[in-house]
């Protein structure tokens, strides 16, 4: 009795077995995946201005609150682990000493204009001072302190932010302002 091998590829001739198409498939999977999580890690990291600036806003109000957006993700930039590049910040300096030092007697001023060109916006930004957060001795307290910060320890402080924001239409002189207080756990 003989037992011979046979050859059980349907594609013997064509030249991509079984084995190579199912490479080829888990490649074409495992790309895709790479993409779709780098583009969610690209929009939450480093395109929130991006994507604040270019929205199309309908009015002069709704642009000068998207102004407040923008200057809260200044605020978390610059507190932050991130960075700045520029942003809009018309004198950097000035914004790390009221943003990072929480120095009252100066002002920071960011302008913007949106992508479109309907919109331009300027903002002024001033510290109004810090406390410690409550419950931080270990004091129970309702609501309880903020979790982990970025820094890998608790913050121990607010930061409070006052952020006032007004936007003017190039087409006609319209104006619209927004005023807002941020808080800012560090």
């Amino acid at each position: 009795m003989e037992n011979d091998r046979q050859d059980n590829t349907i594609t013997k001739h064509v030249g991509l077995g079984r084995q190579g198409f199912a490479l080829v498939q888990a490649l074409v999977i495992m790309l895709s995946t790479l993409l779709l999580v780098g583009g969610v890690l690209y929009l939450l990291r480093g395109s929130w201005r991006i994507a604040v600036l270019n929205k199309q806003f309908a009015t002069v109000q709704e642009a000068a609150a998207g102004g407040v957006e923008h200057t809260s993700e200044v605020i978390r930039r610059i507190n932050g682990e991130y960075g700045t590049s520029n942003m809009g910040i018309l004198n950097t300096s000035d914004a790390t000493n009221v943003i990072f030092y929480c120095i009252k007697t100066t002002s920071a001023q960011i302008g913007a204009k949106t992508a479109d060109g309907k919109y331009e916006i300027s903002v002024t930004l001033k510290c109004l001072g810090q406390n410690p957060i409550p419950g931080g001795g270990g004091a129970l307290v309702f609501p309880p302190p903020p979790a982990l910060g970025s820094g890998g320890g608790l913050p121990s402080f607010y930061v409070y932010y006052s952020i006032s924001s007004s936007a003017s239409s190039t087409d006609n002189n319209t104006l619209g302002k927004v005023e807002a207080v941020y808080r800012f756990a560090r």
